[in-house]
């Protein structure tokens, strides 16, 4: 079973992987009628922190590079 993306609007710069796609917990909130995603980078939230904050996956695609904040990404919502 493929699980729905939705398209989310990034609040924080994030780097894809080289050559694979990689999978990024976040937190995924609506503002505005517009749905954000938060990558929880924040370096002072430990492990537990992020879990417990996550309600999405960020995909980020093979070869992205550097996304900037404001980017359009794709997610799954948990």
């Amino acid at each position: 079973e493929t699980s729905t993306t939705t398209p989310a609007i990034l609040t924080d710069a994030l780097k894809g992987g080289r050559d694979r796609e990689k999978l990024r917990p976040c937190h995924i909130f609506e503002d505005n009628g517009k749905i954000f995603a938060d990558p929880l980078l924040d370096k002072s939230f430990s492990p537990r922190k992020v879990m417990s904050l996550c309600n999405g996956i960020i995909i980020l695609p093979a070869d992205c590079g550097e996304l900037s904040p404001q980017s359009i990404v794709q997610v799954i919502r948990l």
